[in-house]
């Protein structure tokens, strides 16, 4: 039943409505009824079944919003967006006594009546299935094929003891055929959020070390911070996935700032015989049935940030490492246009055009502006090769419960408008909006079709921390606004090797790869190269980009 109300009318619902059901009766239920698997997890047939509520109970608000957004943009399209709203106003009036789920019939008939009135049948506006069972699931994993199914679980206090009473981590673990379900317990997730964040600074400040004591005693340097991460994360997980060679991986919480291709294990780096993809929830790898066909690809790089005067002069000496990223969005410093933006968008051209069967539109300079992504009808594949930015808030260590909250937040609390790609004219912006595309546009954007999305930028992985609901910020916009499969960035990304990489990824792509193995390919590339040219690959030039999403 909660299924069927989150799907079928919790969309059309206030936000408040929507984030007081979901906090007070979704997630207190789902959470009581993992604690007790976890603790009874011997009984196999338990064990499935939880694994099946796992998969149908994480990111159901996120699930919401898409729909929401979803329905909004095909209103839009078809110029029904006045009586949408009016529509939407009268359900939300019905519903606004208390969190109680509404039942009545008046919702439920208010609800009909606009899907026909707008033309629109379940299929459009709903996408996927009610619930979506574990043996779908198991059976969409192709052979060496792994899932795990984090959690950061609150354990309740009826079923917690004295050694317990913190979250924990847990896995459930589904294998391709007919293995049964696994659920481990990697431990108090207070411990494993502190490893995290350490390993995250070690690579956050790894320029200035590459630059005083070279590569090599760099990359043991970092190699330190994430071995004991690796011992946190990797050690406890079975062999099941230690002898898989595709990992999907469904993080929760601070797991999604993992570098998981950069772990080591038994003295090689995972990425050496693992390849990773990340999925929002197990509902992700049940393909959808719809077919259309999307607009040709486009790529948008090199922005000119000085669109009305001369660039600002800068200091002579160039910084040892030039990263695609900012570190001030509110004051609004100027920003270098990228050296390497332009290479890179003249390199991935031909690849994309094989692969798409039909040239790119390249916009470069002052045409790589914000309204260009702004007004894209939902291109086959989107590369953006600018600035990214996300600015954290000072409690943005504590994950909040839910991922948005607009009637309430203010503009610096939404964490979809401290994230955003800079565009030509940022430099010259007077109000403080002009050349900055945030994660609250991107959601109005028409990428229904879009397949993938590349954002070849700094920190576009980051974003405000969810329990059970993902990462709000640029990633997580683009898929709620209907992107098959988005790649990110963990941390600031190095100019020149990421033009490398990205020329390597597109053309495994255009040879007939998946993305998750175009991508692990494009990375081995780097470390090959940097090893070979500097006796060490530190991380921070190859392991920041993440595949999320389809495959």
């Amino acid at each position: 039943f909660s299924r069927r109300h989150i799907r079928e009318q919790l969309p059309f619902l206030s936000d408040t409505h929507q984030l007081s059901y979901l906090n007070r009766k979704d997630r207190p239920s789902l959470h009581q009824a993992l604690a007790m698997a976890w603790q009874q997890q011997a009984e196999a047939p338990f064990t499935k079944r939880s694994a099946e509520w796992l998969i149908n109970g994480k990111a159901t608000s996120h699930e919401a919003l898409a729909l929401q957004h979803r329905l909004h943009r095909i209103a839009a399209q078809t110029g029904r967006l006045e009586k949408l709203d009016a529509a939407i106003t009268g359900i939300r009036a019905a519903s606004a006594s208390g969190i109680k789920v509404p039942r009545n019939s008046e919702i439920n008939d208010r609800i009909s009546r606009l899907k026909s009135e707008l033309n629109l049948n379940e299929g459009q506006t709903l996408t996927g299935q009610a619930w979506v069972t574990h043996q779908s699931v198991q059976q969409a994993l192709k052979p060496e094929t792994v899932l795990i199914d984090f959690i950061r679980l609150q354990i309740p206090t009826e079923l917690s003891d004295d050694q317990r009473k913190e979250s924990r981590y847990v896995a459930w673990i589904t294998s391709a055929g007919e293995e049964p379900v696994q659920i481990i317990d990697i431990g108090p997730a207070g411990h494993i959020d502190a490893q995290i964040n350490a390993a995250s600074k070690e690579l956050q400040s790894s320029v200035a070390l590459i630059v005083s004591q070279g590569e090599a005693k760099a990359t043991e340097a970092c190699s330190a911070a994430l071995k004991q991460l690796s011992r946190k994360l990797w050690s406890p997980l079975p062999d099941s996935v230690k002898q898989a060679r595709n990992i999907i991986i469904s993080p929760d919480a601070s797991l999604w700032l993992v570098p998981w291709t950069a772990l080591p294990a038994q003295g090689e780096l995972l990425i050496r015989s693992h390849q990773f993809r990340f999925v929002v929830s197990g509902r992700d790898l049940i393909s959808s049935d719809e077919t259309a066909s999307a607009n040709a690809p486009l790529i948008v790089a090199d922005p000119d940030f000085e669109t009305k005067v001369s660039a600002p002069v800068q200091s002579s000496a160039s910084p040892a490492i030039e990263t695609r990223g900012t570190a001030n969005f509110k004051n609004f410093s100027p920003v270098p246009r990228l050296k390497f933006a332009a290479a890179e968008a003249a390199s991935i051209t031909p690849a994309i055009e094989q692969l798409c069967g039909r040239p790119p539109v390249v916009l470069t300079g002052k045409q790589a502006t914000e309204q260009s992504v702004k007004a894209a009808s939902s291109p086959e594949i989107m590369v953006l090769t600018t600035h990214g930015i996300f600015l954290p808030t000072d409690n943005d260590a504590t994950a909040s419960e839910f991922t948005f909250d607009s009637g309430s937040r203010s503009e610096l609390n939404n964490p979809l408008l401290r994230s955003g790609l800079l565009f030509a004219g940022f430099n010259q912006s007077s109000t403080g909006s002009a050349g900055v595309l945030t994660g609250a546009e991107i959601l109005e954007t028409d990428l229904e079709h879009t397949d993938l999305v590349v954002m070849s930028a700094c920190d576009t992985a980051l974003g405000e921390i969810n329990n059970g609901e993902g990462v709000a910020g640029l990633r997580q916009s683009f898929q709620l606004a209907g992107v098959n499969s988005v790649v990110a960035s963990l941390w600031k990304i190095e100019d020149r090797q990421t033009a490398f990489l990205m020329k390597d990824f597109f053309e495994y792509l255009a040879a007939g790869k998946t993305k998750s193995e175009a991508l692990r390919q494009a990375q081995l590339n780097r470390i090959q190269s940097r090893q070979e040219r500097n006796g060490a690959a530190h991380p921070f030039f190859w392991a920041a980009f993440t595949l999320t999403g389809s495959d």
